[in-house]
Order: structure tokens, then C-alpha cells, then sequence
């Protein structure tokens, strides 16, 4: 297998909310490596992992999407990486590695958003969705806007009432019964 220091993989069509996994072929003498730098074209993706042999990434937006992801193996002089490293040394030196940009161009923190979307089970004005995963705390914002619907209703998401946010859980109103199948897509922040 000729080196390849360098990979472009391309996602398509990726879901809302899904992830996917593609292989690389990310080598130096017939060697796989963990690539050293991570970059994604698409700031509505996040790479998950990355292996000697392939990348997850998810999409954390909306709607289906594409993103590019670029890896890199760093050149013998690129590895230079201190005093305990050795130039070629493609097991040693960085530390994180790999280095995973973000598509705005500086570091971001872990983000805590869920984005997702709920069908509804049953006719109803006054009911509660369950978060994705559960939060840290019952202290955020819900963002909602209808997807796919039969007949068109106001959205309410309050936090009022005790019970009406848990840490697992929130409640919806709204001003006309929701259809069995309508689709409403959440936006799940922790509040500033």
C-alpha cells in the first residue's frame, strides 16, 4: 500500500441528528495511523472519533447534510515535537491526537445542545416529550418549531409549573391537538 499522509473522506446526506462512519486509508509504509490533524468543512458536524482506520462524525443540525473531513499524518520534519520525540517517529508526540479542528476555525467547548425531532403517538394539547438523553439539570431553554403537520397550532414549551422541565422530560401546550404522526422538531440548550 502506497504512504498516504493526507485523506479528504466525504459524508452525504448524513440525517438530522445521525451519525455515520466511513474508513480511511490513512498509512505510512503500509502502516494505519490515527491522523494527527482533524478538519470538518461543515460546522454543523462534529467528529466523534477517529481510528487507524475510520471516522465518525454526527450531524448536529436539522436537516440531512454533507461534510467534507480532512486527515492528516504530519511529514517527518512536522514531527519534530519536542525533546522526547523523533522525526518519523508516527507513533509519537502529539498530545491530543488526534487534533480535532472546528470548522469556525478556533476550539469549541463540548456542546450540550439536543437537537431532535418527535412524532406524536396520540391526539393531544397538553403533553410531555422525553429529552434524547438525560441533562445535567432542569435549567434550559427549549427552542420548537413545527416540521410536518396536518393542521397548524401555536407551540408552547413552559417552565412554570413544578414538573413542567425535568432533567429527562418537558412539557408541551398547544393551541389546537396535535395530529397522531405530526412532527415537531426541539432544540435543547442549557440557559445562559
Amino acid at each position: 500500500m502506497a504512504d498516504q499522509l493526507r485523506q479528504i473522506i466525504t459524508f452525504t446526506a448524513i440525517p438530522a441528528a445521525g451519525m455515520a462512519t466511513l474508513p480511511h486509508n490513512v498509512n505510512s509504509n503500509g502502516t494505519p495511523y490515527i491522523p494527527d490533524e482533524v478538519e470538518v468543512d461543515n460546522g454543523d458536524f462534529n467528529v466523534l472519533s477517529v481510528t487507524s482506520t475510520a471516522v465518525t462524525v454526527q450531524n448536529n443540525s436539522f436537516l440531512a447534510g454533507n461534510c467534507d473531513v480532512l486527515l492528516t499524518l504530519w511529514q517527518s520534519g512536522e514531527r519534530a515535537l519536542g525533546p522526547n520525540s523523533q522525526a518519523g517517529n508516527f507513533a509519537a508526540g502529539l498530545t491530543p491526537r488526534p487534533f480535532i479542528g472546528a470548522a469556525s476555525g478556533g476550539a469549541l467547548p463540548p456542546s450540550t445542545d439536543q437537537r431532535f425531532t418527535f412524532t406524536a403517538i396520540a391526539a393531544s394539547s397538553d403533553f410531555t416529550v422525553t429529552l434524547p438523553a438525560a441533562r445535567a439539570s432542569d435549567n434550559y431553554v427549549v427552542l420548537a418549531t413545527k416540521n410536518s403537520v396536518v393542521a397548524m397550532f401555536d407551540l408552547n414549551c413552559p417552565d412554570t409549573l413544578a414538573g413542567d422541565r425535568t432533567t429527562t422530560t418537558f412539557r408541551v401546550i398547544t393551541s389546537a391537538a396535535v395530529t397522531i404522526g405530526d412532527k415537531i422538531d426541539f432544540l435543547v440548550e442549557d440557559r445562559t
